[in-house]
């Protein structure tokens, strides 16, 4: 049992870091019936990176260069060893396999698979053995500008106006293939050994704390503990100059640029009053009745803070009340925050964070915002396919009006970075709540890109909403994507992928149908996101989504390299809310082919369906006793009226 959580979070300009407990232990669950997972499982990664991203003059500016040591248990003799791998450089001479007592192994090649981003080492003339091999990979890959892109580059503004370069790492899903080659099976738990050489004046971090760093010029190589057993995904990784603060116990850290860390000390009136040396302790104060208290003053200090009922309800009513600014915005972030933290544990009364979530009805601040979007998200996942759905999009467009009347849709150039993001959440959150005006310029945007990709490019923080949420709202869907098959119109190769991305934010079910049955026969990969983005998008009923996985469950699962499709198994599996739905995921040839992926689906099913079961009633309750919704509208449009 892991006892200690691992986190590295990145939030804005601030990352929070803890460490494992170093003598965590895990066990590794294996399915044996999974015939990758059975034969062979990774027992240790060593990963060694190089990036390249603050001398713009480099001919390697936004590359990276790194090796990765996989210590493997093959548990039957096996032909190949199958990876994912994408979009990463090497060939057959930067690779290297070794028996356990250190016997070089030369007659194997190594075969791409560029549609499904999978790489095989396989055997010449027999079968690798059934012991330990040590497989060594040297492999350069591409920093993207994109976010949710593997390595990524990002920017803050420090006091110079200077834009300053930090990189994170993303090892979510299919992105983990464009950091290292791996495998990628939720049951598959190894251990990581982390170094990262990076430029002296930055600072790398992972998820264990560091052993030693040395320094030979201007590069410092950071060498990191050794991870617990764990999934992959639990991986962070970043290079950044900002500085930190950490506890008295030194296993939680938090860093953040200079000038934010200075300017923390700078707030009135924000001297420590108590030190909590004990598990508890009484503070002694003169509060009147009706008076309420606010402790951590301007977020000062990194922790939850929770309060009696009584003076969360009068903190509320202060909110709600014209006065509500001369709450500090620091607090007016934390204490949502907060809320919503310990109601996510069910520490909370759910009804508290309804009540002062509702207070954002007249809230125009992008901070103050941030956690309401998270209450959003969170509450969306829960009622998604319930019949409270629309009464709960109804509540979210009401809440937001304020925020769209104050910033809008439409970008500005004149804005600074901070409400560019915030307008490219609120886009985002607006269209997938049935914004009709969102919609619109969602169409717009994707009509004018077809129209010509390069002269109209959209905004990397706008492009995922406005890609999908225009297709969903375009008309000649056949036409287009006939023309993409037949390759009648002169698409670049980025424009198609981004278009088969998305194909599953339409609407129409017979157009899905046809790309399903274009893909299930060739391509796992693209089969796997068309069915993924119909679950998490949602624009067709998820019974009819699970009747298009389920018709051609042989013809999905018969393909043997399957490494990604169990996670869309999962991912259904954990959607449903009928037994009827429970009845089409879990048929037997399921439970023999993805029975541990289906099982955590189920888990997470079940766990969303005893929440509702206390919750949804307090929730719609809740929301209809709001005021009636005003037409919503920004300065460039006219109002538009919602459908109820």
């Amino acid at each position: 049992m892991l006892r200690v959580a691992k986190a590295l979070i990145i939030i804005g300009c601030f990352c929070i870091q803890t460490y494992a407990d170093e003598t965590t232990t895990n066990s590794i669950s294996i399915n044996t019936e999974d015939k990758q997972t059975a034969n062979v499982r990774p027992i240790n990664y060593n990963i060694i990176l190089t990036p390249y991203f603050t001398d713009r003059n480099s001919e390697k500016y936004l590359t990276f260069e790194s090796v990765v040591e996989i210590e493997l248990q093959v548990e039957r003799s096996v032909n190949n060893i199958t990876l994912l791998s994408n979009k990463l450089l090497f060939g057959r001479e930067n690779c290297s396999l070794q028996t356990s007592d250190g016997v070089d192994i030369q007659d194997f090649s190594v075969d791409f698979e560029p549609n499904e981003n999978l790489v095989s080492f396989t055997k010449s003339y027999d079968q690798f053995p059934q012991e330990k091999l040590l497989l060594k990979i040297n492999y350069t890959g591409t920093i993207s500008k994109e976010e949710k892109a593997g390595i990524f580059i990002d920017f803050y503004i420090n006091e110079k106006k200077e834009n300053v370069s930090f990189i994170i790492a993303i090892l979510r899903s299919k992105y983990t293939s464009s950091v290292l080659p791996c495998f990628l099976e939720s049951d598959h738990k190894a251990t990581f050994d982390v170094t990262i050489n990076d430029d002296k004046n930055y600072v790398a971090l992972s998820s264990m704390s560091i052993k030693n760093v040395s320094y030979e010029g201007s590069t410092a190589t950071s060498v990191f503990k050794k991870t617990p057993p764990m999934d992959i995904n639990q991986l962070g990784l970043c290079v950044l100059d900002f500085k930190n603060i950490s506890n008295d116990a030194e296993n939680i850290t938090v860093w953040t640029t200079q000038e934010l860390l200075r300017k923390k000390l700078d707030f009135a009136n924000t001297s420590t009053q108590y030190w909590l040396t004990n598990h508890s302790m009484t503070v002694c104060a003169d509060v009147k009745p009706k008076d309420w208290i606010i402790v951590n003053k301007q977020y000062t200090g990194f922790y939850i803070v929770n309060y009696d009922k009584t003076n969360w309800e009068l903190i509320i009513d202060y909110l709600m009340s014209p006065d509500y600014k001369k709450i500090h915005l620091f607090n007016r972030y934390q204490l949502l925050n907060d809320a919503f933290l310990l109601a996510h544990e069910d520490k909370l009364d759910l009804t508290i964070l309804l009540r002062l979530h509702s207070y954002l009805k007249n809230e125009t601040n992008c901070l103050a915002w941030y956690p309401g979007f998270l209450v959003l998200d969170w509450l969306g996942i829960q009622l998604v396919y319930t019949e409270s759905y629309p009464k709960f999009q109804e509540y979210a467009l009401k809440i937001m009006q304020k925020l769209i009347d104050t910033i809008g849709f439409r970008e500005n150039e004149q804005d600074d970075d901070f409400t560019k993001t915030c307008r490219a959440r609120l886009f985002s959150v607006a269209c997938k709540m049935g914004h009709q005006l969102c919609h619109k310029i969602a169409l717009e945007k994707f009509e004018a890109w077809l129209r010509d990709p390069i002269n109209n490019l959209i905004a990397s923080n706008l492009e995922d909403a406005v890609l999908c949420y225009g297709l969903h709202n375009y008309e000649n869907l056949d036409e287009l994507f006939t023309s993409l098959d037949n390759k009648s119109r002169s698409y670049d190769p980025n424009t198609v992928e981004s278009l088969n991305n998305v194909a599953g934010c339409s609407g129409n079910e017979t157009f899905l149908r046809k790309r399903l049955n274009k893909f299930k026969n060739d391509s796992i990969l693209d089969t796997f996101t068309l069915l993924s983005m119909m679950l998490d998008h949602n624009a067709i009923k998820l019974d009819t989504t699970l009747d298009l996985v389920t018709d051609d469950l042989y013809k999905i699962i018969r393909w043997k390299r399957n490494n990604i499709m169990p996670l869309l198994f999962e991912n259904a599996a954990g959607k449903v809310t009928s037994q009827s739905q429970r009845a089409k995921i879990s048929r037997p040839i399921y439970r023999r082919a993805y029975k541990n992926a289906v099982n955590r689906g189920l888990d997470k099913s079940n766990k969303r369906i005893e929440w509702l079961k206390r919750n949804e009633q307090s929730v719609v309750n809740f929301i209809t006793e709001l005021p009636q919704q005003q037409p919503l509208h920004d300065s460039n449009e006219k109002t538009i009226k919602f459908n109820q």
